[in-house]
């Protein structure tokens, strides 16, 4: 049995490593981790990186522990700490998923998931929460799916597979 993703931060004692807000995960080994951060650009401008998936959470350990579970499957990953940050990395690249914490500082995953709607900036999100009825919180924000905390890395990956795009 694959062991579950906590958020809890006693979980993920490299939660207090210094962090950047957002970084680029290249290869699932931590020693091989870049921070990025992009120039300032519009969207409509050149896009500077093609990537899968970005991972918002605010929680540093729990961030990356999926970041590197889906480098590790094979996929291009960026993460965030929230909304702002998450809009920042969406001015430079056009993931085919988000997978959002609602409960974020600064904007969380409701005010995002609107801003992304106002912006008509086209991603599916996903998001992951501890709230009581996952189900419920999902479609309350009209999000493509959710995964309920904690959970393992089979149903990441299941549901991460679910909303890869056909090849054309």
């Amino acid at each position: 049995m694959a062991t579950p993703l906590s958020s809890d931060p006693a979980a993920h004692p490299e939660a207090s490593w210094s962090q950047p807000s957002f970084e680029l995960v290249t290869d699932h080994r931590p020693d091989r981790e870049e921070p990025v951060e992009p120039p300032a650009r519009t969207r409509s401008e050149h896009l500077i990186r093609s990537v899968d998936i970005l991972v918002v959470e605010d929680n540093p350990g729990f961030r990356r522990s999926v970041a590197t579970a889906l480098v590790g499957d094979g996929y291009e990953v960026l993460s965030a700490a929230d909304g702002v940050d998450a809009l920042r990395v969406l001015e430079h690249t056009d993931p085919w998923l988000l997978l959002l914490d609602v409960n974020l500082p600064r904007m969380d995953g409701r005010d995002l998931v609107q801003e992304l709607k106002d912006r008509r900036i086209s991603v599916k999100v996903v998001i992951m929460t501890g709230a009581q009825d996952a189900r419920r919180t999902a479609q309350e924000l009209g999000a493509d799916g959710y995964l309920a905390k904690p959970f393992d890395l089979d149903e990441l990956a299941r549901i991460v597979e679910h909303h890869r795009p056909q090849a054309a």
